[in-house]
Formats: C-alpha cells, structure tokens, sequence
C-alpha cells in the first residue's frame, strides 16, 4: 500500500507543512526520494519512520538533522524489526536506540541495545508505540495496515509492484530506440 503525502503527514502526526519543509531540507526521517518521481507516493513503513522521528523529536528536542541521519540514512531498521516490534509489549518491545553522532543508531530489545560508551547519551523510542500510534491514526483515517508479522510481506509486495509498474513504463521507449 502506498500512501500520498497527506497521508503521510497525518500517520506521522506532523502537520502537511512541516513535512514539506523537511523534505524540501533533506531532513525528513524518512527515504530519500528521487527527483524525477512523477507523483510522490511512501511505504507505511515511512510512516513509521516519520511517527518514530516525531516522538523522539517531542521527547528529545533532537534535531532533524540528527533524526534523519539516525532514520533515513539506515533504512533497515525499518524492515525486519516491524515485524517483531508490531504489537510486541513488555521486554519483547522493541527499541530505537539513537546515539549523539551521526549514522549511528540500532534497534533490538532495550536489553540487547549495544551502549558504545557509558557516558555517551542515547536517545530510546519505542517502536512498538511507533507504530501503535500509526494504527491509531489509521483506523480514523479508514487505512488497513499490515496484520502483526506481515509487514516484511507488505514491503516486498510494494517493492515488486513498483519494479513491475516502471518495466512497463520504460516499455514504449525501449520500442521506439
């Protein structure tokens, strides 16, 4: 399922104009775009991405700046461990860990979260509540997200759907060259 930038914005829960001017800096916590999209359309695992950013933003203060390197630049936090945080509770929650440099973030069980240095400040959000809060607003919206354990299936789904849709689209100009 993809979703439009309004929907986008209202999963995340920031409002539409605070997302454009993200994306326009280059902060969004989500994927990067590329520019020759005719019509921008995101994963729901973006809106996870951007729901996870909000609450370490609110939470934090962290900058975007930090929250997109921590985010969008290690898109695989967001495959696999959706399936294991979605609806996950207790220690079998799972954990964004955000570390105070760039690049640098991973995601487990809060006990399993590997802390560099002692000193060093980490910055925690759940995913778990990232992504209950993206159902939350998805049931107002009338949306129907992946069932719990389905989210890798939904990915790969969207992912072969896109590759099929731009091999028939390059298919009139492979005939005419």
């Amino acid at each position: 399922m993809t979703l439009s930038q309004l929907e986008l914005a209202l999963l995340g829960g920031l409002p539409l104009h605070t997302l454009d001017q993200l994306i326009a800096s280059r902060c969004a916590p989500i994927y990067a775009r590329p520019q020759s999209r005719r019509a921008a359309c995101y994963t729901l695992h973006e809106a996870v991405m951007l729901a996870t950013g909000m609450l370490l933003h609110e939470r934090y203060d962290l900058g975007w700046t930090l929250i997109h390197h921590a985010i969008a630049l290690n898109p695989e936090l967001f495959v696999d461990p959706l399936d294991e945080a979605d609806g996950a509770t207790g220690i079998e929650e799972r954990w964004l860990a955000v570390y105070n440099e760039p690049l640098s973030a991973s995601v487990g069980r809060l006990t399993d979260l590997p802390i560099p240095h002692p000193v060093q400040p980490v910055f925690l959000v759940s995913l778990s509540e990232a992504i209950r809060l993206v159902r939350q607003r998805a049931q107002g919206l009338g949306l129907v997200l992946p069932e719990p354990g389905k989210w890798g299936a939904a990915l790969e789904a969207y992912l072969a759907e896109t590759k099929a849709r731009r091999e028939r689209e390059a298919l009139p100009w492979a005939e005419a060259a």
